[in-house]
């Protein structure tokens, strides 16, 4: 059936002005951000934050005192605890906000076993495999297994390839 085109208007499916301004727009600010590459990632941001609060830590750590007593260390003249415990306490806050970025997380996963269901046997298939163990078994050297899920037992007549599985003969 051929398709009917209005006598005015956009043909359907045609972008209105607006939805084309909305889409340059759209483009115009990606390629903006696209463009300028020095945006961090959050990580970034709260792995340099955690670095710088613990350089200032590092900077007003008090001195032990036993060693300084003991002449072994010298006193820091920035020493502050107040100032220690407040960077320490945001380098905590930044390192718990990133670990589940940088380490691997463990989950359970919970599988249900299948409803169990009668597998049907294909007599063929099984006579194939019986054949298949009984010219392994005779290639080696070696009689076959007493039992294998059914019990193999080659005829010992010149000539003859056949299988006896539990009353079945497999021919070869």
């Amino acid at each position: 059936m051929p398709r009917l085109i209005p006598a005015t208007g956009r043909f359907p499916g045609a972008l209105g002005k607006r939805t084309q301004g909305q889409i340059q727009r759209a483009e115009a600010r990606y390629g903006e951000a696209r463009a300028s590459g020095n945006r961090k990632l959050a990580i970034e941001v709260l792995d340099q934050l955690m670095h710088l609060h613990l350089s200032r830590a590092s900077i007003y750590l008090p001195a032990n005192p036993k060693a300084v007593a003991e002449h072994t260390a010298n006193p820091n003249p920035h020493e502050n605890e107040t100032l220690f415990r407040y960077h320490v306490e945001r380098a905590e806050g930044c390192a718990s906000m990133l670990a589940p970025y940088q380490s691997a997380t463990f989950k359970s996963i919970t599988l249900q076993a299948p409803a169990t269901q009668e597998i049907a046997r294909d007599p063929a298939a099984t006579q194939r495999l019986i054949a298949f163990f009984d010219k392994m078994a005779s290639t080696l050297g070696q009689s076959p297994p007493p039992n294998m899920g059914a019990r193999l037992r080659k005829k010992r007549q010149p000539g003859d390839d056949a299988v006896v599985i539990e009353g079945v003969v497999v021919e070869e």
